[in-house]
């Protein structure tokens, strides 16, 4: 399995913009995650069967909790979407709304336009609550409900209506977020790209602009490239 590893700086941390949050990532990849959390379980469920069953039962939970991980690991989604799945999150606490666009409290809305490469990883974000917002995952029928969402991934099965997809949703306050090729330069606002194994992602500065989104100093100092200081025409 390809290990894919994000750049110093941005994290995955549950919190607001904690040390763990901007420095989880900086040694560690989603591989790493997964066997910490298989680690977490096999310690639990260790406890639980020394404390509740004999010695012979205990050793048969375990048999099955290896066949279990095992299959766990192979259905497991790929490593590149969890991690992509993870940094989007962490753009949503790196991006400020407009408040009449996002209202204190309200629900923020993270959509899937396309065939969904996620598996899962990003449906797993429902409910976790960024800057006092719950996050709400959505995969879209069409591109008509897509200026309700705060975020917007456009999956690749959409490359040919893209210029369509980013008119529709153009100073709407949008955050558009894609890892198709060229995403960026053809008006998205964050495209994420691979290199050398690493996932990092270019930013469109004149799109947040455009759609009053703006991004912290942080975000735009980690971002591999960021074009565009001005507002582009919608």
């Amino acid at each position: 399995m390809h290990k894919f590893v994000a750049p110093r700086g941005l994290g995955v941390g549950s919190g607001k913009h904690s040390a763990y949050d901007v420095t989880v990532f900086a040694s560690c990849n989603i591989d790493g995650v997964f066997v910490a959390l298989r680690l977490e379980l096999i310690n639990f469920i260790g406890i639980v069967s020394l404390r509740l069953l004999p010695p012979w039962a205990s050793s048969v939970l375990y048999g099955w909790v290896g066949v279990v991980l095992s299959a766990w690991a192979y259905a497991s989604p790929p490593a590149e979407y969890q991690l992509k799945a993870a940094y989007m999150l962490n753009f949503a606490r790196f991006i400020e709304w407009p408040v009449q666009r996002l209202p204190p409290g309200a629900p923020l809305r993270v959509c899937v336009l396309g065939q969904d490469p996620f598996h899962g990883a990003l449906v797993a974000l429902e409910g976790r609550v960024v800057q006092g917002h719950e996050v709400q995952v959505r995969q879209l029928d069409g591109l008509e409900p897509a200026s309700d969402c705060h975020m917007l991934f456009v999956a690749e099965s959409e490359q040919r209506r893209v210029a369509a997809v980013l008119h529709q949703v153009a100073n709407k306050g949008v955050l558009t977020i894609s890892d198709m090729d060229g995403f960026v330069p053809q008006g998205g606002s964050i495209g994420f790209v691979l290199e050398d194994n690493r996932v990092r992602f270019n930013i469109h500065q004149g799109v947040l602009l455009r759609d009053n989104l703006r991004a912290s100093a942080q975000l735009l100092k980690l971002g591999r490239q960021v074009v565009g200081g001005r507002s582009p025409e919608p």
